[in-house]
C-alpha cells in the first residue's frame, strides 16, 4: 500500500532587514521580526497595511523584490486609494 504523507519542515535562515519580497499580487517589506508592510496590487483590491505576519512575507516561494519595485508599487496603490477618498 502507498500513501501520501505531508511534512512540515522548519528551518532558521538569516535575513537582512529590510527584506523585500514579491508575489503575483503582493509586495512585502519586512521591517522587523514582528512587522511587515504588505502592498496588495490586485486590481479592485488594492491595499497597504502593516501586519505581524513576517513568516508569510518570507516564504521560500516568493521572489526577491527591489526597494524600487516596492516603492513604485506603494506609490501606484497609494494613488488608487487616494483617488477613492
Amino acid at each position: 500500500m502507498k500513501i501520501t504523507v505531508n511534512e512540515v519542515v522548519s528551518k532558521e535562515v538569516e535575513v537582512t532587514l529590510p527584506a523585500y519580497r514579491k508575489s503575483s499580487c503582493h509586495l512585502y517589506k519586512v521591517i522587523s521580526e514582528t512587522e511587515v508592510v504588505q502592498i496588495t496590487t490586485l486590481g479592485g483590491h488594492e491595499t497597504i497595511e502593516v501586519n505581524p505576519f513576517t513568516q508569510n512575507a518570507l516564504r521560500e516561494d516568493l521572489e526577491i523584490a527591489t526597494e524600487k519595485e516596492f516603492y513604485d508599487a506603494f506609490s501606484e496603490v497609494f494613488k488608487v486609494i487616494n483617488d477613492k477618498i
